[in-house]
């Protein structure tokens, strides 16, 4: 295993500070990715065609090293998608402490606990709100399966998207406004 040093200095006169744990993660990580790269330089080097996998969809019809690295580039996006606090990126973490407004998300929290209040019922979800899980998951897809997709269709396929969900959260808060005024 690899010993990080505990305390890092950055300038002679000031005091030393403990490597936080995130940082300690992110240097580990570096140098796997470095260990990585000069690995695939190395195998480039000595065995170039063991890369013949990457033309075409040979990489489909037979196993090699270069999988075990494509799922754990997998897994890392998919870590860097999901909103897991200690899971996102560095930048991602700073970006959503500063910025992240969670308009939507609170006004529909509020209005569902309050019509859960008023009606004593948990009101199950509408087509719309159907669709928009639809719509994320094909956008996704689309995205997956084609992955030279034109700007522009990739555009239209997210403007949809995001039509979709506007028109759902519009929906989801008329609906519950509804409920709230009418139920005593």
């Amino acid at each position: 295993m690899i010993k990080m040093p505990k305390d890092i200095t950055r300038d002679k006169n000031r005091e030393t500070r403990p490597i936080s744990k995130t940082r300690r993660q992110y240097i580990l990580k570096l140098i796997g990715r470095i260990a990585v790269f000069l690995g695939c330089t190395y195998l480039c080097v000595k065995n170039p065609q063991s890369f013949e996998i990457l033309n075409g969809y040979e990489f489909f019809h037979s196993f090699s090293i270069l999988h075990i690295l494509w799922v754990i580039w997998m897994l890392d996006m998919f870590l860097q998608i999901v909103p897991v606090k200690n899971k996102i990126a560095l930048g991602s973490q700073k970006l959503f402490a500063n910025r992240f407004r969670p308009i939507k998300e609170v006004f529909a929290g509020v209005t569902g606990l309050l019509t859960i209040y008023k009606t004593k019922e948990v009101m199950g979800a509408d087509w719309h709100g159907k669709a928009t899980t639809v719509s994320i998951y094909a956008l996704m897809v689309v995205h997956l399966v084609w992955y030279a997709i034109p700007d522009i269709f990739s555009h239209i396929f997210t403007g949809i998207c995001v039509g979709i969900m506007l028109m759902s959260f519009v929906m989801y808060g008329i609906r519950n406004m509804r409920v709230i005024r009418t139920t005593k």
